[in-house]
Parts: structure tokens; sequence; C-alpha cells
């Protein structure tokens, strides 16, 4: 996969329709861990030692970390237009 550059990326989340750049960014996030997640996976299975194990293992760890927290976010947000 290619670079994306950042003017093509704010291109995009202004051209959606009722999406905040920010709130896009999060799900951005989301997407990432699932990523993060499947060579976190892929990793485990074909390792070599256990130093690429514990490797392996924070990977995922930082995976659910970063999800829990874009999740968190996400919800704060949703409140806080619901309110105002």
């Amino acid at each position: 996969m290619g670079q994306i550059g950042e003017a093509t990326v704010r291109g995009v989340v202004e051209g959606a329709v009722g999406v905040r750049a920010d709130d896009e960014n999060l799900r951005r996030v989301l997407r990432l861990t699932r990523v993060m997640l499947a060579l976190a996976d892929e990793g485990e299975r074909d390792h070599r030692d256990a130093s690429c194990a514990i490797l392996y293992g924070m990977l995922r760890d930082m995976a659910y970390r970063l999800r829990r927290m874009a999740d968190e976010e996400l919800a704060r947000h949703d409140r806080a237009e619901r309110r105002g």
C-alpha cells in the first residue's frame, strides 16, 4: 500500500457529507488497529523466537489499547453532539 498524502486525506475527509475530520481520523485509527491485530496473529503464528513473540504480543496489546481509546473518544464526541 502506498503512502497517502495529507492533502489527499483532507480532501477525502472534507468531501464526506456530515463527517467531522476528527471523527474520521478516529475511524482510521480503528481500521489501523484491525490491521495491527491481523499482523499480530500472523506474527505469533510464524515467529522464530521468543523475542519476536514478545514483539507481536506487544503489538496486539497496543492495538487493543488504541481501539479502546478511539472507541471512547468517538462515544465522547457522540454524547457532546447530542447535548449541544
